[in-house]
């Protein structure tokens, strides 16, 4: 209840985990002006105390606090951002997708890109339902980002850890470039492909396949030399797959046909 002496004010919702400041935002009921709504969008770490503030911006005084439970991590998994990596550069053109690794979650997700770490200020927002991944059409233009994705729950969003990423479109490497890179053999081929990087892949590179319908399918890789991995896809039926490897700033996709 806002009441009638408080005229200006602003809400603070921090987490005693963190010390952070908790997004948040006031939706007023304009039926009675002397209440409002809070809400809030926690992370994983936000689980459990925070404490409201309702400040007097007049004379920037709290008014008003209390402490609340934040529960936020029953029924849902913390997504895991496998592309773009935390750090890298890249041009517009090669920033197309977000993709994570949901688990057995299967519900409503959210995924948000900000300028700010805080995301206070959402560049691009998306929204969907049973999926761990999305194409990005953004046209963002060059500077650093700040990107999450959010698994729903009772609560609000857990969230993944913040992905830093910077754009820059003097980095975009040309289809030719990304395609002579990495080769992929023997293509079309039957059970096991290999592929070949022009130069080492770092230990830390991903590398998932997926179907035509986008759905990551399971694969066995095994790293065969510094340059070269060996894939068992003998489980998958034949068709067309799609394999992308991130390795650091590169991320390269290749179509690999199962026959």
């Amino acid at each position: 209840d806002e009441g009638s002496s408080l005229p200006n004010f602003e809400v603070r919702v921090i987490s005693e985990n963190t010390g952070a400041t908790i997004p948040s935002q006031i939706l007023r009921d304009n039926s009675d002006p002397r209440e409002a709504t809070l809400s809030i969008t926690p992370s994983i770490e936000d689980d459990g105390l925070a404490t409201v503030q309702i400040i007097n911006t007049d004379n920037n005084i709290v008014a008003f606090f209390t402490t609340v439970m934040l529960d936020i991590t029953e029924g849902s998994e913390k997504p895991l951002v496998t592309f773009p990596t935390s750090g890298s550069t890249l041009s517009g053109e090669d920033f197309n997708q977000i993709a994570w690794e949901a688990g057995s979650f299967t519900g409503d997700f959210i995924i948000e890109i900000s300028t700010s770490p805080t995301f206070n200020v959402i560049q691009f927002s998306l929204n969907g339902t049973n999926s761990d991944f999305v194409n990005i059409i953004a046209n963002l233009p060059d500077q650093q980002y700040y990107i999450r994705v959010g698994h729903a729950n009772d609560c609000g969003f857990v969230f993944s850890e913040t992905i830093v990423i910077t754009l820059d479109s003097s980095t975009s490497i040309s289809d030719e470039e990304s395609l002579n890179s990495i080769k992929v053999f023997p293509n079309p081929g039957s059970d096991i492909f290999y592929v070949n990087s022009e130069t080492p892949l770092s230990e830390n590179h991903k590398l998932v396949i997926r179907d035509i319908q986008g759905k990551v399918v399971n694969s066995n890789a095994n790293r065969v030399s510094a340059q070269s991995l060996k894939l068992n896809l003998s489980q998958l039926p034949s068709g067309v797959y799609y394999l992308r490897i991130v390795d650091g700033d590169l991320s390269i996709d290749q179509k690999i046909i199962k026959i």
